[in-house]
Order: structure tokens, then C-alpha cells, then sequence
């Protein structure tokens, strides 16, 4: 612990040989402040009083008070905010003016100092920045030479940029810049074959935009990023999985809920998913449509729950035009329908399963499974025909075979 301690003091107190040096520190040690910060106030708001905080955590007053006055820390929204939970539940100050205590004044001074001095650093920090007109001279500049800038400089300009992700002024630029390093990205690539051009977007900017994406604020920056440019948003989820699986678990948790209370019609969900962001960016993309099924697949099974399996149904009906042509005639099949039987779809299956290299096959098992069941009717004629086997008990034969393979799957 007083290890961990010292590392965050050195972080704290860290200035580098310019402003921009601090605020790049900062910025990449955010992730750990967060942490040991969010750890202090668990641990704080286990105790009773103030004297039991000094008692316990004295060195951590002082570690509050060296991120009340850093110049960069309110920079990072969630950052700030738990620096100012930390200073309230430190101190137990209670904002209620009807439980006031005159005996506690001594007790108050000390968070309201720390507090006004945060504030006024990041008041004082703005100021002298002047982040618009920062904002508006390196998007001039970068409008000025972009022809010139070459994968390295975008990627620097990313990492200075890492800071300005909290500024509603900077999204335009951000964008701008998101634009340039992907512009020779090419979403329907095959890596296999091709030498395709990666990404030139460091890490770092996107661990910070992913924590952006999922702290309090979550709501603006995805609303701002679903209304970039079409092509930019599938550009990014194509080249980091992690973004576009950090969607998916977004957009599968608020599925999730629209069915908590009651039985949702297909009708009515499909109506749903039509209309979801994260769907209609994907739409154009065979690969990104392809590497969506895949994930939903395996977590209907990670997660053995109807509802993912439900949400398979209303994809598979949104995107039947991007599934290979066997899921096509499933998705399309309706009872009665024996046209579909004559074209021997379940050995077709098994080719889908088995084709390519063996490392895959247990993914395809999943994709095969998911969109076979989509098919209530396919699913259906299946477990009829199946059971007619059962009754008749006749021979095993390689038609059976194939129809168990089927249903393994």
C-alpha cells in the first residue's frame, strides 16, 4: 500500500519541463489515479467520522490535497469528480444546512479549502489556456497542411490531442483528425490475402476515449460519435474490436431491459432494432455484420439466455441479405415450405461448419446454432422430423447422421 502511495505522489507531483509534459503524464497515468482513488473512497466510506479517517489514512490527506491543486486533473471529468467525493466523505462534510453543527467548524475548513482550491486551479488552468482558441489555431494548421502529414505526425497530433477529448470544442477536431489516420483503412479488406494498411491511432487515445464512453458522461460522446461521418464509424469499429465490442455489450444490456417486464412481440423488437444507432452503422459492412453475428452467437451461449436468441432472430431478419446463402433459405423458410428441403439444407450446414481451417470450426458451430434456431419454422420441421425418427425407430443412415450433426451444431 505505501508503495502504491508513493507511485500516485509521484504521479501528483510530476510537472515536466512544460504544461504540455505534465498534461501528457497525467493522461496516461488517469487510468491508475482512477483506481487508487476509487479504492480510497470505498475504504472512506466505510468509516464514521473524520477523526477515524485521520486515524487510518493520514498520508491520504495529503495525496487530496496535492490533486486539489494539479493543474490537469479536473481536465479528466470522472477524474474530478471522485477527487471531490473523496475530499466530501475524507472530511464527512454534510451539505445539508438543516443538520448544521456549529461544533464541526474546524472540521468543515479543511474540505471547503481543498475544494475552492480544485476549482480555482481549473478555472485558472482554463483561463490561461484558452482551449477554443487553442482549439480553433491546430485545426487551422491542420487544414493548412493535412496533405502533408504523414501517418507519425497524425499520431503524435493524436496523443497531444488525448487531453482535449473532455472539451465539447474539440470534437470537430478530433473527428478531423480520426479522418486522416483512417483514411487507407479499408473496412472489407481480407487480411489474409492483402497487405492492408493499419490504423494509425495510438492506443492511448483510445483506451481514454473508451473510458469516456462508459464514465458519466457516456451519453455525450456517443451521441457525438454516431453522428460523425458514416464511413469514420465504420472505419474505427473495423480496426479496434474492442470498440466495437464495447458497443455491442451496450447495445445487447439495453436490449436486454426492453424485455425485463413482459413478453416483447418479434414484430415489435425488430421495429427496435431498426432503429438502433449501432445497427444502422453497420448495415453497409459484410465483415462488420459478419464479426456482430459472431459475438451475439457466442454470447447466447455464454449467457444462456432466450432473449439474446430472440435478438438472433430480428438480426438475422435485418441482415439476411449479408448471411451466407444456406442461413439465407433458412431465414426465409416458412412451415410447409418442402422447396427448401429439396436443395438438402442441413448437409449444407455442415459444409459451413467445416469448410476453412479447423481452428474455426467451433465459432461456426455457434454462428450455425444461432442462426438455424432463428428460424422458428426450421427449427420446428427439425425437432418434427427428428422425433418421426424416434417413433419409426429406423436404421441409422447418413441422412440421420447429417440431421443430428445439424442439431449438435
Amino acid at each position: 500500500m505505501a508503495l502504491r502511495r508513493e507511485h500516485i505522489q509521484q504521479i501528483l507531483t510530476f510537472k515536466g519541463e512544460n504544461d504540455h509534459e505534465q498534461l501528457v503524464h497525467t493522461t496516461q497515468n488517469a487510468g491508475r489515479l482512477e483506481e487508487y482513488f476509487r479504492d480510497l473512497l470505498n475504504k472512506l466510506r466505510t468509516t464514521k467520522t473524520p477523526k477515524e479517517n485521520a486515524e487510518q489514512y493520514p498520508d491520504e490527506a495529503s495525496l487530496l490535497t496535492l490533486a486539489a491543486t494539479h493543474r490537469f486533473i479536473a481536465c479528466n471529468t470522472l477524474l474530478g469528480r471522485l477527487i471531490i467525493d473523496c475530499i466530501l466523505e475524507y472530511s464527512k462534510l454534510d451539505l445539508d444546512p438543516s443538520t448544521y453543527n456549529p461544533n464541526l467548524d474546524k472540521t468543515i475548513v479543511w474540505p471547503i479549502v481543498r475544494l475552492r482550491r480544485f476549482t480555482s486551479f481549473e478555472e485558472a488552468t482554463k483561463k490561461r489556456s484558452d482551449c477554443p482558441t487553442l482549439i480553433k489555431n491546430i485545426s487551422m494548421a491542420i487544414e493548412q497542411k493535412q496533405n502533408d502529414l504523414n501517418d507519425s505526425t497524425i499520431n503524435r497530433l493524436l496523443e497531444m490531442c488525448v487531453g482535449l477529448l473532455s472539451e465539447k470544442h474539440a470534437f470537430a477536431l478530433i473527428e478531423k483528425l480520426l479522418g486522416l489516420a483512417l483514411k487507407n483503412f479499408d473496412t472489407e479488406a481480407d487480411e489474409i490475402h492483402f497487405d492492408v494498411p493499419r490504423a494509425v491511432i495510438p492506443m492511448q487515445f483510445m483506451e481514454h476515449f473508451l473510458k469516456l464512453l462508459n464514465g458519466v458522461d457516456s451519453n455525450i460522446y456517443r451521441e457525438w460519435f454516431y453522428k460523425t461521418d458514416y464511413d469514420l464509424r465504420m472505419k474505427l469499429f473495423a480496426c479496434h474490436n474492442l470498440f466495437f465490442e464495447t458497443e455491442m455489450l451496450q447495445f445487447i444490456e439495453e436490449f436486454l431491459q426492453q424485455q425485463q417486464d413482459s413478453y416483447t412481440s418479434i414484430k415489435t423488437l425488430y421495429k427496435y432494432i431498426k432503429e438502433q444507432r449501432l445497427i444502422h452503422s453497420i448495415r453497409t459492412s459484410t465483415r462488420l455484420v459478419n464479426l456482430f453475428i459472431q459475438k451475439v452467437a457466442a454470447y447466447a451461449l455464454l449467457f444462456n439466455d432466450w432473449r439474446i436468441l430472440r435478438m438472433m432472430q430480428c438480426i438475422a431478419l435485418y441482415f439476411v441479405e449479408k448471411l451466407p446463402e444456406v442461413f439465407q433459405r433458412i431465414i426465409s423458410f416458412k412451415c410447409g415450405d418442402m422447396e427448401i428441403l429439396q436443395h438438402n439444407i442441413q448437409c449444407k450446414i455442415v459444409d459451413f461448419v467445416y469448410a476453412g481451417h479447423n481452428a474455426d470450426i467451433a465459432t461456426k458451430r455457434q454462428i450455425a446454432w444461432c442462426l438455424a434456431m432463428s428460424s422458428p419454422c426450421f427449427t420446428w420441421h427439425n425437432i418434427k422430423e427428428l422425433v418421426q425418427w424416434c417413433e419409426t425407430s429406423s436404421p441409422w443412415s447418413t441422412k440421420v447422421f447429417l440431421s443430428l450433426e445439424v442439431k449438435i451444431i
